[in-house]
């Protein structure tokens, strides 16, 4: 049985990056599963666009995530699960999780670790990301997303009966990472 790990955080915060540099787990970054799932049932799609999907087809892509996850507990190793618990869809937030994708999960996750940054640096990590298309909000806009994400994020761990850490990704790309590799010790 696997070891599963949800990873939240704000886009932009640095965590797909921070979780490049841990070693001796799998990693699993939902938007890019769900991005698959979709191409192998013949539709294209940018996965920037999937956001927008989340609202106008949140039945069909909450049926390909809840079939990621139903694969993901059968699998062994210790898995870090790469996702938003939130995602800005226009003036909408919507959940980066479902109340199915959360019964699938619930006893599976030994730990949710979110990772945050400054909303400067956020913005800042953004404006340089060309691979991709990243939202440009205003400072008043992203700390109202980051309150979102950290609300979500409480009622998951809730949810799931698991701890939550929290773990700042600051100037120190190494030591965040030490950070992440503790927790995940810890199980």
């Amino acid at each position: 049985m696997a070891k599963l790990f949800l990873i939240l955080g704000t886009p932009g915060a640095g965590k797909s990056t921070v979780l490049k540099g841990i070693q001796g787990v799998e990693i699993c970054n939902i938007g890019t599963e769900l991005l698959e799932a979709y191409q192998k049932e013949s539709r294209v799609i940018e996965r920037d666009k999937l956001k927008a999907m989340e609202i106008t087809g949140y039945a069909d892509v909450m049926r390909l995530r809840k079939g990621v996850f139903e694969r993901l507990v059968k699998r062994s190793g210790t898995i870090l699960i790469d996702t938003h618990p939130s995602v800005k869809s226009g003036n909408a937030y919507v959940p980066g999780l479902s109340a199915d994708d959360l019964k699938v999960l619930k006893d599976q996750i030994k730990a949710i670790i979110y990772i945050d940054a400054e909303t400067k640096d956020i913005m800042k990590r953004r404006a340089k990301d060309n691979a991709r298309n990243r939202e440009q909000d205003s400072i008043d806009l992203l700390n109202q997303h980051k309150e979102i994400n950290l609300a979500f994020t409480t009622d998951y761990a809730i949810y799931l009966g698991a701890p939550l850490f929290i773990i700042m990704n600051g100037s120190d790309l190494k030591e965040t990472q030490e950070k992440v590799s503790e927790a995940i010790k810890e199980f």
